[in-house]
């Protein structure tokens, strides 16, 4: 009618807390806190990221959920990757994220995942090179790692880079997880897809010891 939408904020306490007061009463076990990295460049983008995990982890820890940092690369420039290296000592020495009785836990490690590993949509220019030396500086510290792919991991198609040095990069994870918005219409095509690409992922997953979490769209 005119009238200027109102949204919500994650970074207001009362907010969060309510959603995981809601997220227990609908039964809801958990959420990933979507970290863009590109908005770690500055100290205030920081700091508003930083009080939204810190709403989110008294939120689950207030309600009985789970929570786990999720990085998403999008729009890093070369070199970009390091400062999740930094962000994530940063949050584990002076915030202690992944300590808490709420953080998730993979394999009695917590977990982190890390977004946008192996897409060929040409606004990347982080390399996989970059990727490898974050997934082994994140194990080394001692958390599992999942990592979001493009739908066409395992053939090095459709969305993915051809380069095979991405297996290389997505067998040192402990979870693959790959995009699926878009990528059908409807049931049928959904079904066509668990066959097409779910099934043999999981296979390939299962070979490399390796987990399988795709996005549900």
């Amino acid at each position: 009618d005119g009238r200027a939408a109102e949204v919500f904020s994650s970074f207001k306490r009362e907010t969060v807390l309510r959603h995981f007061r809601w997220m227990r009463e609908y039964g809801i076990d958990g959420a990933f806190v979507q970290r863009f990295a590109n908005g770690l460049r500055n100290e205030s983008l920081r700091h508003h990221k930083d009080v939204v995990l810190a709403n989110c982890r008294e939120g689950a820890n207030r309600e009985g959920r789970a929570y786990a940092v999720m990085y998403d690369l999008s729009g890093l420039p070369a070199g970009g990757v390091a400062r999740i290296k930094e962000d994530w000592k940063r949050l584990r020495t002076q915030m202690q994220i992944g300590d808490d009785p709420a953080y998730l836990q993979h394999r009695g490690k917590p977990l982190v995942a890390i977004w946008g590993v192996g897409f060929s949509d040409g606004r990347r220019e982080y390399s996989l090179a970059e990727c490898r030396a974050l997934i082994e500086f994140l194990k080394a510290e001692g958390s599992s790692v999942m990592l979001g792919v493009p739908t066409g991991w395992r053939e090095l198609k459709r969305d993915s880079v051809t380069d095979p040095a991405l297996h290389d990069v997505l067998k040192l994870a402990d979870v693959i997880s790959p995009w699926t918005p878009g990528r059908y219409r409807n049931p049928q095509g959904a079904a066509l897809h668990g066959e097409t690409c779910w099934q043999p992922d999981l296979v390939w997953c299962r070979e490399h010891a390796l987990d399988y979490l795709p996005v549900v769209f």
